[in-house]
C-alpha cells in the first residue's frame, strides 16, 4: 500500500512539472493585445480601444523576463501599463506571479495573474487591481 502511494504523488509531480513546461513553451515570445476588459466589484463591464505588446522570454529554471506595453481607452480614461520584469509560473501552471522593476532593476511590486486560456495563438490573463476589479487582457500572437 506504501508504494502505491509514493507511486501516486511521483504521478502527480511528474505531470504538474510537464504542464508548467508546457505553458511556459505557449507563453515564450510576443502578443499583440487584442481586448481589455474591465469589471468593477458591481458586475458593470467596460471594453477598452487597446493596442500594445506583451513579451515573454523563454523561462529558463524558476523564472524570466517579460515586459508589457499597453496603451488603453475606457470611456473617460486613457492610460498606458508600461512594465518589465521577471515572471514565475505558480500553482501548476494556473497562475504567474509578474515581479515589476523600475528602471534601475529595483523591485516595485508583485501582482498576481490567473491564467484563463493558454493556446499556441491565444493568451487571456486576469489580475485584480486592489479595488476589486478585474482586468482581463486576451491576447493574440
Amino acid at each position: 500500500m506504501p508504494k502505491s502511494i509514493f507511486y501516486i504523488i511521483l504521478i502527480s509531480v511528474l505531470i504538474s512539472c510537464r504542464k508548467e513546461k508546457r505553458i511556459a513553451n505557449k507563453i515564450n515570445g510576443d502578443w499583440s493585445i487584442t481586448t481589455l476588459k474591465r469589471t468593477d466589484h458591481e458586475g458593470l463591464i467596460e471594453f477598452a480601444q487597446c493596442s500594445g505588446t506583451l513579451h515573454f522570454n523563454k523561462l529558463e529554471g524558476d523564472s524570466a523576463n517579460y515586459e508589457f506595453q499597453i496603451y488603453y481607452e475606457f470611456l473617460g480614461e486613457t492610460g498606458t501599463i508600461n512594465q518589465k520584469g521577471t515572471y514565475k509560473l505558480i500553482e501548476k501552471g494556473d497562475f504567474m506571479n509578474l515581479s515589476v522593476l523600475d528602471i534601475n532593476n529595483n523591485l516595485v511590486s508583485y501582482t498576481k495573474y490567473r491564467l484563463l486560456t493558454v493556446t499556441s495563438s491565444d493568451l487571456e490573463l486576469e489580475f485584480s487591481d486592489g479595488i476589486k476589479t478585474l482586468i482581463f487582457i486576451m491576447t493574440s500572437k
